[in-house]
């Protein structure tokens, strides 16, 4: 994540173009490698060996770019009113406002300028995904993935942290929050994330646990030590996460993190190598939690007290009325939404405060 947790225009192009180019890089290497096959010549292993996404989420990601092609495709009325009878109505109510006619051709997307954003952050991401996957074949590929996105989240807990302790809760010259958010300018986005990269932590931590027990089994002769150090390596890193999270005042990143990892010790739990491990978290995680809340009892006590008397919360009010709004547009627009990207758009029709 870059400054504002990579929200900003500058960012999303800085991300989109870098899919791009890496995605070209790759489509070199394969051309490269047909015309080395048609003329005969050996490959290099590894180094020109392509390997075609072949996962079941290919047949997903192209019916959904399906659906974003159809939102900004131009369709005539008579045809739009049969597929999306309340996005005619809408066109039909703004050509009454304007004194106009309704136009001969109308997309389903009701501001077609966000859906071509947000499609050209959906290619972004599907080469991202269609790239790791077919790149990221041996397990010392997956590690060093995984330990970057670690030492991301890692990176962004202490800088929030030390916000957060200094006092200076800014990011740059700009005066945020003062509760931990990283270079996030959303605490709950912080939060999100590092949920995430915590129970990617969490999953790295049990799957050395499975390495070493089975090799273990093959050499008699093998040292503990190394195991034991990296376990408690990643254990202090995990609490600095929890640390950060807990610090964020998101309520629902922790209740998403408290979920999260109720998944996973259900999934540690299938993994016959895995199972006595489980009392690690069943150990480490309320302690952190603990520590975290006895030493900011009046801040996160404030923050979590806030749950008993929801409707009395102003933020719950009006997330309900947001929830509810949502609800409506989607009772009007069920099969083929209103456009990728167009709620913050539509809501205000549909807001009831």
């Amino acid at each position: 994540p870059l400054a504002f947790g990579a929200v900003t225009p500058r960012s999303i192009a800085f991300l989109e173009i870098t899919s791009g180019i890496l995605l070209l890089v790759w489509l070199a290497k394969v051309l490269s490698q047909r015309i080395q096959l048609l003329r005969k010549r050996p490959i290099k292993q590894g180094k020109y060996r392509i390997h075609l996404v072949t996962t079941p989420f290919v047949g997903a990601i192209g019916l959904f770019f399906a659906l974003l092609l159809l939102q900004l495709v131009p369709l005539p009325g008579p045809l739009l009113k049969i597929v999306s009878p309340a996005m005619y109505r809408v066109y039909a109510e703004g050509a009454v406002t304007l004194g106009s006619s309704v136009p001969g051709l109308l997309p389903l997307s009701v501001c077609t300028q966000a859906t071509e954003g947000e499609l050209y952050k959906f290619l972004a991401y599907a080469a991202v995904f269609f790239l790791i996957v077919n790149t990221m074949r041996t397990p010392q590929q997956v590690n060093r993935l995984v330990y970057i996105m670690i030492a991301v989240g890692l990176f962004e807990s202490l800088y929030g942290l030390i916000q957060f302790v200094s006092g200076r809760h800014q990011i740059y010259s700009l005066r945020t929050s003062g509760w931990v958010h990283g270079t996030f300018m959303n605490k709950n986005h912080f939060a999100g994330y590092m949920e995430m990269v915590a129970l990617i932590t969490f999953g790295l931590l049990f799957t050395r646990f499975e390495a070493y027990r089975s090799s273990s089994r093959q050499n008699s002769d093998h040292v503990p030590e190394e195991k034991y150090a990296k376990a408690f390596f990643l254990l202090s890193i995990l609490f600095i996460m929890i640390a950060a999270l807990l610090l964020s005042g998101s309520r629902g990143g922790m209740i998403s993190f408290l979920l999260g990892m109720l998944c996973f010790v259900l999934l540690v739990h299938t993994r016959r190598l895995l199972r006595r491990w489980i009392v690690i978290v069943l150990i480490f995680l309320p302690i952190a939690v603990g520590i975290m809340v006895v030493t900011n009892l009046d801040l996160l006590g404030t923050r979590l007290r806030s749950l008993e008397q929801l409707e009395s919360d102003q933020s719950f009010r009006i997330r309900w009325e947001l929830w509810k709004s949502a609800g409506q547009i989607f009772q009007d627009f069920p099969v083929t939404g209103s456009g990728f990207g167009t709620f913050s758009h539509l809501s205000r029709r549909y807001k009831t405060f």
